[in-house]
């Protein structure tokens, strides 16, 4: 697959100006993922991992991933009525 400069600079700026157009979304896509890793890292600290923590890893890594996708949605599609 070939990649388009062209076509990745224009996204890349659009995503950069979702991104800043929030800053309230920015704050909770930066800092909810290290508070949940800080709580998770006291909760287990010094023991085996078990599969609980695992489904806790597992669970959180799509809980953001969903949020951060659901969030990048939402604010194309509210730019687009600005415009």
């Amino acid at each position: 697959m070939k990649l388009n400069r062209y076509q990745a600079g224009v996204l890349a700026e659009r995503y950069l100006d979702v991104f800043l157009g929030d800053p309230t979304g920015l704050f909770f896509l930066v800092f909810q993922p290290i508070a949940v890793a800080i709580c998770t890292g006291l909760v287990w600290q010094g023991t085996q991992a078990t599969p609980t923590l695992y489904f806790v890893l597992v669970f959180a890594a799509i809980f953001f991933f969903d949020n951060f996708a659901a969030g990048i949605d939402t604010a194309k599609k509210d730019r687009g009525k600005h415009q």
